[in-house]
């Protein structure tokens, strides 16, 4: 028997690698924009965090 993918595992997993592989301006918009529409994206799959956790999530921000 096959498991299923997960879809949102699978946003997670495809957007975590965009954001690192993301050649990004000098003021860091695209990153910030690439990171709001994978947000929104993450949040039809079912994420219920907040903008701030998913970009900690995405490496944007180290953990305290």
């Amino acid at each position: 028997m096959k498991a299923e993918h997960d879809p949102l595992a699978s946003h997670i997993f495809i957007s975590r690698r965009h954001y690192r592989n993301a050649n990004d301006t000098k003021g860091g918009k695209r990153r910030e924009i690439n990171a709001r529409l994978s947000f929104n994206t993450a949040c039809e799959l079912g994420f219920r965090g907040s903008l701030d956790e998913w970009k900690r999530l995405m490496g944007a921000v180290a953990c305290r």
